[in-house]
C-alpha cells in the first residue's frame, strides 16, 4: 500500500492529497456508512470515500460509526492476503473519515453479481473470509 501523508479537503469539490490538488468529477455510490466520488488531477483519477452514517441505529450500522474506517482497512488487508483482486487502497485519514483508494473504470460490485461475472474462486475466497 502506497501510504499518503496528507490530507486536506479544501471544500466538496477540492481535495489536496501530497500536495496533488484533486477536483471532484462525479459521484460514483453511497451505501450505509457513506458515499464515494471520483477525484481528478492531470489525468489520474482517484475514488475517495466519505464516511458519513445517515443513522446511528445499530441494526443498520452494526460498527460503531468511529470504528468504522479502521475495520473496512482491516478487512481490505485480510481479501489482499486472499489474493482477491482489489483497487489497491493508496491511503486514508482516519481524523477526515476518509479512505483513498485507486480508481477502477468498470462495472460495480452490484452489477457483476446480477450478472454472474464473479467466477467460482474468487465466491470461495469470499466465502472463506467471512467465516473468520
Amino acid at each position: 500500500m502506497i501510504m499518503i501523508k496528507q490530507i486536506i479537503r479544501i471544500n466538496e469539490k477540492t481535495l489536496v492529497i501530497d500536495d496533488t490538488k484533486y477536483k471532484r468529477v462525479r459521484n460514483l455510490g453511497r451505501g450505509k456508512s457513506g458515499y464515494v466520488d471520483l477525484y481528478e488531477s492531470n489525468g489520474e483519477l482517484i475514488a475517495v470515500k466519505f464516511y458519513e452514517y445517515e443513522t446511528d441505529d445499530p441494526k443498520i450500522n452494526p460498527i460503531p460509526e468511529e470504528e468504522i474506517l479502521s475495520y473496512e482497512v482491516s478487512v481490505y488487508e485480510e481479501l489482499v492476503k486472499l489474493d482477491i483482486p482489489l483497487a489497491q487502497l493508496l491511503g486514508y485519514d482516519s481524523k477526515l473519515k476518509i479512505l483513498v483508494k485507486e480508481y477502477i473504470n468498470g462495472s460495480n460490485i452490484i452489477d457483476l453479481v446480477a450478472e454472474n461475472k464473479i467466477d467460482d474462486d474468487i465466491w470461495k475466497k469470499i466465502f472463506k473470509i467471512s467465516k473468520t
